[in-house]
């Protein structure tokens, strides 16, 4: 029985690690951006530009069947949108190691992914591109990113102004960057990143209900014996 237990936590442990622990390459198709509006802003590298905010609907087709389907989500990259199916690398946004931006900015846009909804995407989306690009200065400084619009500017100010008083941003376990080229550097570089959520598998949630119940049953039967 002990066997069966250590093995059952062992295989679940092995299990979750392989599906958020690596870097995974699947085909990625930007689908257009919806809720939208049309906002013009000062971004890096790009300069000032027209563009889309809101949600990015992205689909992708990975080869392990783990990360397939469409999502909603946040660009986070000043580069330009992939024309067709494109290679991108899928990383859990909570094992990054980056300093440019840093980790903590894109957590902090994941945040703000996980408090978004279709009535304030489109200020979630610039506020993420403040948090990203700017560190958060950017809505109050007139060389950072502006907007034309004074009630959207203020909307995405007002959330900026909350992501950075959260001291605790909660469980960001399921929040992933999806990033082009998918080696070495990619903001900046290649096309634009993503930020999104994927709900987890039922599969990964038995197995890991699995390895919890094991954990107790050991555990009690330890204060038994003893």
């Amino acid at each position: 029985m002990k066997k069966l237990l250590a093995l059952g936590i062992f295989v679940s442990v092995m299990f979750l690690t392989s599906m958020v622990g690596a870097d995974t390459v699947v085909q990625l198709t930007e689908n257009g951006v919806s809720p939208n509006a049309i906002v013009t802003g000062t971004f890096p590298v790009i300069g000032t530009a027209t563009v889309y905010a809101g949600y990015y609907v992205i689909s992708i087709n990975d080869p392990n069947n783990v990360f397939s389907g469409t999502y909603n989500s946040f660009c986070v990259d000043p580069a330009y949108a992939p024309t067709g199916p494109t290679s991108y690398s899928i990383t859990p946004v909570t094992s990054l190691n980056s300093s440019n931006p840093t980790t903590l900015q894109y957590e902090q846009a994941a945040w703000l992914l996980s408090q978004s909804t279709s009535a304030n995407a489109v200020a979630s989306q610039i506020a993420a591109w403040d948090m990203v690009f700017y560190n958060g200065q950017s809505l109050t400084s007139p060389t950072g990113f502006n907007l034309a619009s004074s009630a959207l500017e203020a909307q995405a100010q007002a959330l900026v102004t909350l992501v950075m008083n959260t001291r605790n941003l909660g469980n960001l376990d399921n929040y992933y960057l999806a990033a082009n080229p998918t080696t070495g550097q990619s903001y900046e570089e290649g096309t634009q990143d993503y930020l999104f959520y994927k709900c987890p598998e039922p599969a990964t949630l038995l197995l890991l209900g699995f390895g919890l119940v094991g954990l107790a049953a050991r555990r009690a039967r330890r204060r038994v014996e003893n």
